[in-house]
């Protein structure tokens, strides 16, 4: 026979009850609920602090290459003349270097060395433009320093429509001229080599220059403005197809690796901003064709200018909530927000006026003479 129960004690249900298992599953799923958020927050708050660092990390790098060549790389260099003094067709031929792949280097390419990726440096060959097949593979390395956890598509590199491919990704760009990718006077010989004083004017108008531009840059002693208000790099995001060039590393375009016109020419609006033509792209069109153009508009990266055959400007951009990140050329760290007074649009036959700047295209012009007083940025 059975054990029997001793008298008077409870008969407990062998199993949960399904209202009971109910219960408990409605209780796990507010828990969950509620923590999640705050699961994603640290995650958010972690890939910040790692992109920021890196941020740091490619400004100390740039300020080290100022150390040893006494000012910093240029966004991008071209050759405009062969070593016999005749006109480089494949760079004049190209147009504006807005749209020409021939580039020679690019400041990120430049600061390698100083970033402790010698190895990669060397497998370049500089005697041919970053471009040429010879160098596809250097060119299409992931750095890992280059790229912000926070932002996703690394694993598709830029391709130019029926040229080169295999453009590796990154989400950070140097400060070029407040000026179109357009200066009037290209220097033609080996950049490094000779003082700024003999490159180029960069224009008459002090107000336009950023840091760093096409075939030049400037020394510490030239960002007049001081070191501490003027931005020498920031945060891009990586192109959402492969037609798209915006976040690569071994590419001088604006809003690849160096941010050109910054938003001030076709829309007015700082970091994130959704304004269309705040980026004006090579292969917009196809760009928009691939991925839509209303995905475009919620991801606030819609091109302009759809029919440009050249990349004229770009401005920063960002995954984090809020704003992007950016160093200055003292080396310091800042959190950019997205609602900086920027720009209002004001035109004079063409020309952006220089009363119609505010506080964001003040800090990323080194020579305006408008300083900044506080950090509300």
């Amino acid at each position: 026979m059975p054990a029997q129960l001793p008298a008077g004690r409870p008969r407990w249900p062998s199993a949960f009850t399904l209202v009971e298992l109910l219960v408990v599953i409605a209780i796990i799923g507010v828990l969950v609920a509620l923590l999640l958020p705050a699961v994603q927050s640290a995650r958010e708050a972690a890939r910040r602090a790692a992109c920021v660092t890196n941020a740091k990390n490619i400004s100390l790098a740039t300020l080290n290459y100022h150390d040893t060549y006494k000012r910093f790389p240029a966004a991008m260099e071209l050759n405009f003349l062969l070593p016999d003094g005749s006109k480089n067709q494949a760079v004049v031929g190209g147009g504006a270097p807005g749209k020409n792949p021939n580039q020679t280097t690019t400041a990120l390419v430049d600061i390698l060395p100083f970033m402790e990726e010698q190895p990669l440096h060397d497998r370049f060959d500089f005697t041919q433009p970053l471009s040429a097949d010879i160098n596809r593979d250097p060119r299409g390395t992931l750095i890992e320093s280059y790229l912000c956890p926070s932002d996703s598509g690394s694993e598709t590199p830029f391709r130019l429509e029926g040229g080169p491919d295999n453009w590796a990704r990154s989400n950070y760009a140097v400060n070029s001229s407040i000026d179109h990718l357009f200066p009037g006077n290209y220097i033609t010989r080996p950049f490094k080599k000779q003082p700024f004083e003999n490159l180029y004017r960069w224009d008459d108008r002090q107000w336009t220059r950023g840091v760093m531009g096409c075939n030049l840059a400037l020394s510490l002693k030239k960002i007049t403005d001081g070191t501490s208000k003027t931005v020498l790099l920031g945060e891009v995001r990586i192109g959402l197809v492969d037609l798209d060039p915006r976040g690569v590393w071994a590419l001088g375009w604006a809003g690849s690796s160096s941010l050109w016109g910054h938003s001030t020419d076709d829309a007015a609006g700082g970091p994130n901003t959704c304004q269309v033509g705040a980026d004006n792209l090579v292969q917009g069109q196809q760009m928009v064709d691939a991925y839509g153009s209303e995905g475009y508009r919620q991801e606030c990266m819609h091109p302009g200018a759809l029919g440009s055959s050249l990349s004229s400007q770009a401005t920063l951009r960002s995954r984090h909530p809020g704003g992007v990140h950016v160093a200055m050329c003292d080396g310091s760290a800042r959190f950019m927000v997205d609602s900086i007074e920027a720009k209002v649009v004001d035109f004079d036959e063409g020309q952006i006026q220089e009363d119609g700047l505010r506080t964001f295209e003040r800090l990323m012009a080194s020579q305006d003479g408008q300083l900044i007083q506080d950090d509300s940025f």
